[in-house]
C-alpha cells in the first residue's frame, strides 16, 4: 500500500483482500523474494558482495515512492554490510525448483523446505523468480513445469489469496535452448493458474537483458548491478499498480520468441541487441511454419555447414498460428567457428526479428 499522510491525523486500517484477489485496503503489504541465488546473492567474496541483488534496488525504489511494504522470508541473510534495505527473503541458492519444494535433506546451512519455511511468517505477494538451477543441471523442462505448479499450490495453502508475480528467466552468456524452453512454459504456467482469488502475474525478465553486459563474471549467471537494476525495476512496474489498487485489465500474454545474448550471426557485429530467436523443429508445408501468433515479423533460416542461398527479403504476416516464410533469407554457419561467439545448434533452425529490427537491417 502506498503511505498516505493526513497531517496529525493517523488512520490504522486492517489489510484486507478483495475477491477479486487485490490487496484493497490500506495497510504493510508483506512481499515474498523466492527463488535461487539470484535471489538471495553472496558476500563470499569481496566482488560478490558488492551485488546485494535486485532486492535492494527495489526495496528503495518502493520507499521512494512511499509503498509501505514488509519483505519477509525465513532468511535475513547474507548480510550485505553498510546497505540501508530490508533483508528479509526466501532466496535459496543452488536450488533447482524441487529442492525449493522438498529441501535438501543434507543441507545444515539451509535445512527445511518451502511449506516449512514459511510457518514463521506471513506474505500477501510472492516474487517467484526460479528454474535457473533446473536450466543449469540438465533438469527436464516438464518436471520444472510441475514443480512450479506445485510451489504455486503450497504458496496457495498458506494464503489461498496470495498474489503470484512469476517472472521469466533472465538469459546467461551464452544460447541454451532449455532456458528458453522453459522461458516459454511460464509463460503457459500463469495462464493456467490465474485465478480471481488468487492472481499469478507475468513478469518478463527476459527481454531488454544483456547475459554478458547485466551479468557478473565469470559464470555470467548471477546479475552485476546493471542487471539487478533491470529486473528490480520490472518487478517495482509489475507490483505497484496492485499495491496501487489499480490492478490492469488481465489480457492474453503472447508466448515469448526468445533471445539469447550470444547467437550465431551471419557477420559478427558488437554492441546490438539481442535477437528473437525461435528454434522450429519441422515445417508443415511448403512456404509455411507453424508457430506461436505475432503479427508482422522477419525470419532468417540457418543451416548448419551448407551453402548460403538467399531467398526474397521483406516483412512477413500471419493468419492465425500460420506464417508465410516468403520474407526470410537463408545463412549459413560452420559449427565452432569462432566468429559466431559460440558453437551453435547441431540442425537448422529459425531466428525470427520483430518488424522494426528487420526492417532497420539489424539481422
Amino acid at each position: 500500500m502506498k503511505i498516505t499522510h493526513l497531517g496529525i491525523l493517523c488512520c490504522i486500517v486492517l489489510l484486507t483482500v478483495c475477491a477479486s484477489g487485490v490487496i484493497s485496503a490500506t495497510g504493510t503489504v508483506k512481499i515474498m523474494p523466492l527463488g535461487d541465488s539470484i535471489t538471495k546473492g553472496s558476500v563470499m567474496t569481496t566482488e560478490q558482495a558488492k551485488h546485494p541483488t535486485y532486492r535492494y534496488w527495489l526495496w528503495n525504489d518502493l520507499k521512494k515512492s512511499d509503498y509501505d511494504v514488509d519483505f519477509v522470508g525465513s532468511w535475513k541473510m547474507p548480510n550485505f554490510p553498510n546497505l540501508s534495505f530490508d533483508q528479509d527473503n526466501e532466496g535459496h541458492g543452488g536450488y533447482t525448483s524441487d529442492e525449493i519444494l522438498h529441501g535438501v535433506p543434507d543441507d545444515r546451512w539451509e535445512p527445511g523446505y518451502l511449506s516449512d519455511w514459511t510457518q514463521s511468517y506471513n506474505y500477501d505477494m510472492v516474487l517467484l523468480l526460479v528454474g535457473t538451477n533446473d536450466v543449469l543441471h540438465g533438469v527436464p523442462t516438464n518436471q520444472t513445469v510441475v514443480n512450479i505448479e506445485k510451489i504455486i499450490k503450497v504458496l496457495r495453502q498458506k494464503n489461498p489469496r496470495v498474489t503470484i508475480f512469476m517472472a521469466t528467466l533472465p538469459p546467461a552468456t551464452y544460447y541454451r535452448q532449455s532456458l528458453i524452453d522453459l522461458n516459454q512454459e511460464i509463460v503457459r504456467i500463469v495462464e493456467r493458474s490465474n485465478t480471481p482469488e488468487s492472481r499469478v502475474v507475468l513478469v518478463d525478465q527476459y527481454y531488454g537483458y544483456d547475459g554478458v553486459k547485466d551479468n557478473q563474471p565469470p559464470d555470467y549467471v548471477h546479475p552485476g548491478e546493471s542487471g539487478e537494476k533491470k529486473i528490480a525495476k520490472n518487478w517495482y512496474d509489475a507490483i505497484t499498480p496492485y499495491l496501487s489498487g489499480m490492478v490492469p485489465t488481465p489480457t492474453p500474454t503472447p508466448i515469448p520468441t526468445a533471445i539469447p545474448t550470444t547467437v550465431p550471426t551471419t557477420v559478427p557485429t558488437t554492441g546490438t541487441t539481442p535477437v528473437v530467436t525461435m528454434t522450429i523443429a519441422t515445417t508443415t508445408a511448403t512456404g509455411a511454419i507453424s508457430a506461436e501468433p505475432t503479427s508482422r515479423f522477419g525470419v532468417k533460416r540457418y543451416t548448419i555447414g551448407g551453402m548460403a542461398g538467399s531467398s526474397r527479403s521483406g516483412l512477413s504476416t500471419s493468419s492465425g498460428t500460420r506464417y508465410s516464410a516468403s520474407g526470410s533469407g537463408l545463412g549459413r554457419l560452420s559449427p565452432g567457428d569462432p566468429a559466431n561467439g559460440t558453437k551453435p545448434p547441431s540442425k537448422m533452425f529459425l531466428r525470427w526479428y520483430p518488424a522494426q529490427r528487420w526492417a532497420a537491417g539489424l539481422r
